[in-house]
């Protein structure tokens, strides 16, 4: 809808990852005849769904024209895939220092960060960054030892989702201080909240 090939991009792999999870969790509790029962008549009725929405609206040229054609126009512009963006990840980079170069540094060279550990990195410097990073691991253990518990939790495994979708929206875009990373840090909490009462 956004029209951003970020988004676009995290849409696909928190899908993959939650069929990953889907799968886990057939085969462990031996529910996967479930699986094909149901996975087939979801399939028959998610088709004619999706074509009914296909023939009666303009998604499809919406997703060709926003995303697709994006993906085309940037690969074949002097910019390549990234936009660009690799130049400015190695300005960020040249430029680094252990404390970093204040948080106008993005604003003073007239270009955006378009990823949130080069914003870290070109701002606020590797001391930093590092520590974030380290906050990011201890993050994807909890929430990956949260979803894989024997919790009867129904929302278990958004918490992971929702990580990965940050990271994943972190490598093309800076989501420093965005709706992405606000509800990561809600749903870690929550998690620490209930790994620590359970």
């Amino acid at each position: 809808i956004s029209g951003s090939r970020t988004s676009f991009l995290a849409s696909v792999i928190c899908l993959v990852i939650g069929f990953m999870y889907l799968l886990i969790y057939l085969f462990k509790f031996r529910k996967i005849e479930k699986l094909i029962i149901r996975g087939g008549i979801l399939l028959f009725v998610s088709s004619i769904f999706l074509m009914l929405i296909i023939k009666f609206t303009t998604i499809d040229e919406a997703i060709l024209n926003n995303i697709i054609f994006k993906f085309k126009l940037r690969a074949s512009e002097s910019g390549g895939l990234l936009s660009a963006r690799d130049r400015i990840w190695a300005k960020a980079l040249e430029d680094a220092t252990i404390f970093g170069n204040g948080k106008d540094y993005f604003t003073e060279l007239g270009i955006g960060a378009h990823n949130t550990f080069i914003s870290i990195l070109g701002q606020y410097g590797w001391l930093v960054l590092l520590c974030f990073i380290i906050f990011l691991i201890m993050v994807f253990y909890y929430v990956t030892k949260y979803s894989l518990s024997n919790s009867e939790d129904k929302y278990k495994y958004l918490p992971l989702l929702i990580f990965i979708a940050f990271l994943a929206m972190s490598m093309g875009e800076d989501m420093i201080f965005k709706a992405s990373m606000i509800i990561m840090f809600f749903s870690f909490g929550e998690v620490l909240k209930k790994t620590k009462s359970g």
